[in-house]
């Protein structure tokens, strides 16, 4: 992680780490995808998940870029869903930029600690005590992301985008992520949520 920081040669930064959720998970979340956005949201150390630290998120970040991925990828998520065919009560199952409800009402997959020290890649990639670790190595002190999500995909979706005949589509989704980057201040000096100093 380190090494691809340095390798952005810029302020800027986004960290995508893409992982697979089961058929069943995804049926149950009632979504192809979940994104966990809540590492760029956090402005204090603490438990995750309880509303007595709603107090410590700022959602303003996440918002913007949850809103540009789904303007930049509604053309080619609107030509993958049509090649899908997982349902669940009878319908078709969607395909969007979803935050993880349980049926139960909690979430899943945010995307940052659950529980304090249970990190997630996209927690790591945000914070700044963390990256201090790194002043002594030959590149050198590099500042964290300033951007970081957590993507789980269905099985039925990433099978579909690692078929050689959907390339195209995958390259597609790809390029609609870094639009929505683009559009998005990824600076992690950026917002109220940038990189926090909090130790532990």
């Amino acid at each position: 992680m380190h090494i691809a920081r340095y390798n952005c040669n810029s302020e800027r930064g986004i960290l995508v780490d893409v992982h697979g959720m089961s058929d069943a998970t995804a049926k149950r979340l009632n979504n192809h995808l979940v994104l966990g956005t809540r590492a760029m949201e956090t402005i204090k150390n603490g438990n995750r998940n309880t509303r007595r630290t709603r107090n410590n998120y700022d959602t303003t970040k996440s918002i913007e870029i949850r809103r540009e991925l789904q303007i930049n990828l509604r053309s080619t998520f609107r030509e993958i869903s049509r090649q899908l065919t997982l349902r669940k009560d009878g319908r078709l199952l969607p395909l969007e930029i979803a935050i993880g409800i349980e049926p139960d009402g909690s979430e899943k997959f945010v995307g940052d600690w659950v529980n304090v020290n249970d990190n997630s890649l996209a927690r790591i990639a945000t914070e700044k005590y963390n990256w201090r670790n790194y002043e002594g190595l030959p590149r050198g002190y590099q500042k964290p992301f300033g951007c970081a999500m957590q993507m789980e995909m269905s099985g039925e979706l990433r099978t579909f985008l690692t078929k050689p005949d959907n390339r195209a589509l995958a390259k597609s989704m790809a390029e609609g992520i870094k639009k929505a980057y683009n559009m998005v201040k990824c600076n992690y000096t950026d917002y109220r949520n940038s990189a926090y100093d909090d130790s532990l």
